[in-house]
């Protein structure tokens, strides 16, 4: 803000020279700040004629965030305390365009009478305000990047040892329903809290996809049969009078995605829309072929056009405001009540089409619902899909298998659950007396069951020095966090993650051994 003190100006000269310049957007405005006069400048910035400004209120032409502003500066100058201003502000005209402008303004006044009448001479300041406003979001971006790499540090700090007391959790519960028969009371409360364990697990794994910094591409998905299943999950949960529409497009691409994360993204989605709706409306789900375009997130030429598939989540809820909308793919950003949500679904969901290739776009205004499409590219042939694992019976089996594990409750589970499957166990502690273990008795340990993250010696010098003592040695590696964080030579070893079931574990045994 500027200020500069003068003698009073005569009240016809000096309009009267603004004025004669047709181009430059001039305004005069009597004590109550309605106009009496502008020029076909401003007329021409405000989409308007110099007949439909005139006798308005100038405050009606000022955008609604910087109006408190301007009326309080020109009330300075009304006071006579201030012979001028520069100041910024938005103007909106009628178009619906907003102009960022520098306001130099000034009083009409003759020595020793009152202030009649207001200058305003606006100059456009369009690419300052515009370079300020892209500083505030470049640090409102800094600030959540900072958010995200401590929420990074916070999750991949204790993500270990959280699934690590979900696999005892897990392990001793299926331990505990295979003493027990079917018919048993307790039968069922066993398989609850096995239930539990690994809907524990997943909400870990979603935290750990949240903080990868590369999104795990997996074989492919069809996205008909991840939307049916999804439809199945929200009609049987969701409150009877929001009504649930689907429609799909029959034979669909393949596209590029893992089918797991795609229906947790979409599962988000449709919950955030059931909680839009709580006097209940309608949920559509749809899924449709997209039009091909560049695909610039992987730097393909304009001879390249990408084909999408389309998946649309669209509700009849209250919408959002435009304020929402800025911020609803923040992290930990919620507009539900304490205890109702995490601010992670929306954050996750977008991370998981990106990580993709794809988009996610969203349309919503108050009171008229919401519409989040997701575009993902489309891969030029599936995969073999991957035989869907059954509850069978545990596989069973001879030999003996080492053990290493720094969790003493984990370490007890294991050998307790290989013992019962057949196995002669040997358990180590560390890597150090793992190494020594095996390079005593390499001959007669058929596999390594190798815990990645220990204390002292690492799984991954473990597995080093194992491979050293004997390279056909047969491993699998074990962790709480995704194999994704465990790169280059580890990358085909076979990889078994926490929490883990005793079939599973049974499973991943009888697989490495066949090979």
């Amino acid at each position: 803000m500027e200020q500069n003190k003068s003698q009073g100006r005569s009240s016809s000269e000096l309009p009267d020279a603004l004025f004669a310049r047709p181009v430059l957007p001039v305004a005069l405005l009597d004590t109550e700040m309605r106009v009496e006069r502008v020029s076909q400048g401003l007329a021409e910035m405000f989409a308007a004629t110099p007949a439909q400004i005139e006798q308005t209120c100038w405050m009606d032409w000022v955008a609604p965030q910087d109006r408190a502003a301007v009326e309080q500066n020109l009330s300075a100058l009304l006071s006579g305390n201030i012979t001028s201003q520069i100041f910024e502000c938005r103007y909106l005209a009628k178009s619906g365009d907003l102009h960022c402008c520098s306001t130099v303004s000034f009083p009409i006044d003759v020595e020793g009478h009152p202030i009649t009448e207001l200058v305003l001479v606006i100059l456009n300041a369009t690419g300052k305000m515009q370079l300020a406003e892209e500083y505030k979001e470049l640090e409102r971006q800094f600030l959540v990047a900072q958010k995200m790499e401590s929420l990074g540090l916070l999750v991949g700090g204790v993500a270990h040892d959280f699934n690590n007391f979900l696999e005892v959790i897990l392990g001793f519960a299926t331990l505990a329903r295979l003493r027990v028969s079917p018919e048993s009371d307790l039968y069922e409360p066993l398989q609850m809290i096995e239930e539990a364990a690994r809907r524990a697990s997943e909400l870990t794994s979603q935290l750990l996809d949240l903080i990868r910094e590369e999104g795990s591409l997996a074989e492919g998905a069809n996205l008909n049969e991840v939307l049916q299943k999804v439809a199945k999950i929200i009609r049987r949960t969701f409150d009877r009078k929001i009504q649930i529409k689907t429609r799909w497009e029959p034979n669909l691409p393949w596209v590029r995605g893992d089918a797991r994360r795609l229906e947790q993204a979409i599962l988000n989605l449709a919950i955030n829309a059931r909680d839009a709706m709580a006097e209940g409306g309608t949920l559509t789900l749809e899924t449709s072929r997209g039009n091909p375009a560049m695909d610039k997130t992987r730097g393909l030429s304009p001879a390249q056009p990408v084909e999408y598939v389309r998946i649309t989540v669209q509700d009849t809820g209250v919408g959002m405001g435009p304020a929402v909308l800025k911020r609803i793919f923040d992290p930990l950003f919620t507009t539900k009540p304490p205890g109702e949500g995490t601010g992670l679904g929306l954050t996750m969901a977008r991370k998981m089409v990106q990580d993709c290739g794809g988009t996610l776009e969203v349309e919503s205004e108050p009171g008229r619902g919401s519409l989040f499409v997701l575009n993902l590219p489309v891969i030029p042939s599936p995969r073999p899909a991957a035989e869907p694992v059954h509850s069978a019976p545990l596989s069973k089996g001879r030999g003996t298998v080492l053990v290493v594990e720094d969790e003493p409750m984990v370490l007890t589970f294991v050998e307790k659950g290989l013992r019962q499957l057949g196995y002669t166990v040997v358990t180590a502690t560390s890597g150090e007396q793992a190494c020594e273990i095996y390079a005593r008795d390499a001959e007669r340990i058929d596999c390594v069951l190798l815990d990645m993250i220990m204390a002292g010696m690492s799984g991954l010098q473990t597995y080093a020095r194992l491979k050293a003592t004997r390279p056909e040695v047969k491993v699998i590696l074990s962790s709480g966090y995704g194999r994704e964080r465990f790169k280059g030579e580890l990358a085909d070893a076979d990889f078994l993650g926490k929490p883990y079931s005793l079939e599973a574990l049974s499973r991943a045994i009888g697989k490495i051994r066949r090979k």
